[in-house]
């Protein structure tokens, strides 16, 4: 809209319906009488619209792979500025005879086209990623079955009572007392008959 506004950036003079007016004080020299010209922004923006519908449609029909879809944007858009810096009229410096735009529009086509090509082949990375889990192997450590050991605790698996009390008798050491008698790291009940049994102290 800039463009149009401002009366600049336009193309050869064209008889065209869709021709652009540009007032004589914005015309080149070497096109002083001529009244009407290309909209090369005009042309660009529609294929500009034309290029984005068709990279929304190739990335829902075939979820190219990560990258690809940029490097099939800047073929696109590269492809088509190309033409139309050859259409322009403004001054521009140029080599080999063609704008430096046009080389540099060129040398990003090839570029892109040739990631496209050569680029990694495979499996679209956000069909990796919305692949079921349960699809495939079992993971590492779970039975195919989906059983799974009752004496692994990292996978947040609560033993039985028994088996905790069992355990925690078997580790713990003896340590003796201060009469010498061995005694467990865990409280012991001393029954009453017991006590009776224990012999006199004389008194």
């Amino acid at each position: 809209m800039g463009n149009w506004w401002n009366q600049e950036l336009f193309g050869k003079p064209t008889t065209l319906p869709w021709a652009l007016k540009i007032d004589e004080v914005h015309r080149p020299e070497a096109y002083a009488t001529v009244a009407t010209f290309h909209p090369t922004f005009l042309y660009e923006s529609l294929w500009n619209l034309a290029l984005c519908a068709a990279l929304i449609w190739i990335d829902r029909k075939y979820t190219p792979r990560a990258g690809r879809l940029f490097a099939m944007y800047v073929a696109g858009y590269t492809f088509a500025r190309f033409f139309l810096e050859r259409l322009r009229v403004d001054p521009a410096f140029k080599v080999a005879g063609l704008r430096v735009n046009e080389w540099v529009s060129a040398v990003a086509f090839v570029a892109s086209v040739a990631y496209i090509v050569l680029g990694p082949k495979g499996e679209p990375e956000l069909a990796l990623a919305e692949r079921d889990p349960t699809d495939g192997d079992a993971s590492e450590g779970d039975p195919a079955d989906g059983s799974r050991d009752d004496g692994d605790l990292d996978d947040g698996h609560v033993p039985a009572p028994d088996a905790v009390a069992d355990d925690a008798a078997s580790d713990d050491a003896a340590t003796p007392d201060a009469s010498g008698e061995a005694v467990l790291g865990v409280p012991q009940v001393v029954s009453s008959t017991t006590v009776g049994e224990r012999e006199p102290t004389g008194e």
